[in-house]
């Protein structure tokens, strides 16, 4: 019974030593303030949602570029086009993006629509230090659907940060920058969750994902390069189809998330240490 104990209690302290939580500290997407009802923007950016229950919060830009903005064959003006351009809507459940097109690649100004999420880690430094947690891992999530009665979505998913042997990369103004870029190297590359030299174009970003059509629930772990000192990221959605109406929502559980656990204290690895060994040499007399 004693042996029991002691058992007991030195698994339990281990146990609260190592015990870890997971957290979400981003929510990609947007406020139901700042996007209540449909409005078409030929470029815009966001700050998303806050996540109020966050013992860290960090903050995203969401930016988005039509593949009409700045085109004079169709714009004559700067005011967009609810016809033409991308519009946002935001509810409570889910942030609505529609119109992510591309044009043809034949035409005489070949362009992509493309968003972006811009968010910087530099903080949870700060709050692990202070708090004296660890980083156990660090994951970006975006859940996508597609909405009734529109065309599939169908997009790109391309991950780009500063450093980790990454030029940074983000959504331009400019649309036939953005097809150029985004769209057509990452043509034919297999797209993955699992960062390697297989899905990085150009050491500017790796594809995730390619050609999207369906539901989807995206998870990439960018705990290691937290670790190796990276702390900007840029997760962008560019258009890889030519079509219209291509619409979809960002839901629930998108965003940032972080494991961290306590930092083991001295004392308490060392009591550990010693009940574990009193434990062994107890039984090695009985034997």
């Amino acid at each position: 019974m004693r042996a029991f104990w002691v058992a007991a209690m030195t698994s339990g302290l281990i146990s609260s030593v190592a015990q870890a939580a997971t957290v979400q500290v981003s929510d990609f997407r947007l406020s139901t303030t700042d996007a209540s009802t449909e409005t078409f923007y030929d470029t815009h950016s966001f700050t998303t949602r806050t996540v109020t229950a966050a013992p860290v919060k960090i903050a995203s830009t969401f930016s988005l570029t039509s593949q009409n903005a700045q085109d004079g064959e169709v714009h004559t003006t700067d005011s967009p086009s609810g016809t033409l351009d991308m519009s946002i809507t935001s509810f409570s459940s889910a942030t609505l993006i529609r119109t992510l097109n591309r044009a043809a690649a034949s035409s005489s100004l070949p362009r992509s629509g493309a968003v972006m999420w811009s968010f910087d880690l530099t903080s949870l430094g700060s709050y692990l230090s202070s708090n004296n947690l660890k980083l156990d891992g660090a994951t970006i999530a975006l859940n996508t659907t597609a909405t009734s009665g529109s065309p599939p979505l169908t997009y790109d998913a391309l991950l780009s940060f500063d450093g980790g042997g990454l030029t940074e990369t983000k959504v331009s103004s400019d649309p036939t920058t953005n097809y150029n870029t985004l769209t057509a190297p990452s043509n034919g590359v297999a797209g993955s969750t699992t960062l390697s030299s297989a899905n990085n174009v150009a050491n500017k970003y790796y594809v995730l994902a390619q050609e999207v059509s369906a539901a989807q629930a995206l998870s990439v772990d960018i705990g290691s390069l937290y670790n190796a000192g990276v702390r900007k990221f840029d997760l962008i959605l560019s258009s890889s189809s030519f079509g219209t109406s291509r619409s979809f929502n960002i839901s629930d559980g998108s965003g940032v998330f972080i494991t961290t656990s306590p930092t083991p204290e001295p004392g308490s690895l060392g009591l550990a240490g010693v009940v574990a060994a009193g434990l062994l040499s107890r039984r090695r007399r009985s034997v």
